[in-house]
């Protein structure tokens, strides 16, 4: 299940989006809202914010791509539902 607390727990996101979770008011309108797209079919994603990581190499960086919060409860949304369905199905010498 997706609480409060899990999603705060995200500090890196919250970091960069410069939005804390915690901050946001209505929160449970925010997820009902969330709710109905994704189960109607209208949800669509916003743009993911790029930020790019220095590597050891001098000059050279890698890509890194971040989601925003709604995007983010989405994908955790469906993991959280998907996964036992998948894991179910594999054999004992299958990992995912």
């Amino acid at each position: 299940m997706i609480t409060d607390e899990s999603l705060s727990e995200s500090k890196n996101v919250q970091k960069v989006q410069k939005v804390l979770y915690t901050k946001v008011k209505g929160v449970d309108r925010w997820l009902e809202k969330l709710s109905q797209d994704l189960r109607r079919g209208t949800y669509q994603p916003g743009a993911v914010l790029e930020v790019k990581i220095p590597k050891k190499e001098s000059g050279r960086f890698r890509k890194l791509g971040i989601p925003c919060i709604r995007d983010r409860v989405a994908q955790t949304a469906a993991m959280l539902i998907l996964s036992p369905i998948f894991e179910a199905d594999l054999q004992d010498e299958q990992y995912a």
